[in-house]
């Protein structure tokens, strides 16, 4: 899709790209900070830590 001269599907492989170079490069901190804590009837684990990331993308005029 070609908007202004833009292409943006370019765009946004560049912008997802990103994101999941950013995410792998602290992959292996991701796994150590989540520790596995038993539940109540100490069968099961479960995780106790909720992440949320959030990416701010700020594009030149080149859109780079």
């Amino acid at each position: 899709m070609i908007r202004m001269g833009i292409n943006m599907e370019l765009v946004w492989e560049r912008i997802y790209d990103s994101v999941i170079k950013s995410i792998v490069s602290v992959e292996h901190h991701l796994f150590s900070a989540l520790k596995k804590v038993p539940n109540t009837n100490n069968n099961t684990v479960k995780s106790n830590s909720f992440d949320l990331f959030g990416f701010d993308i700020i594009l030149d005029s080149d859109l780079k």
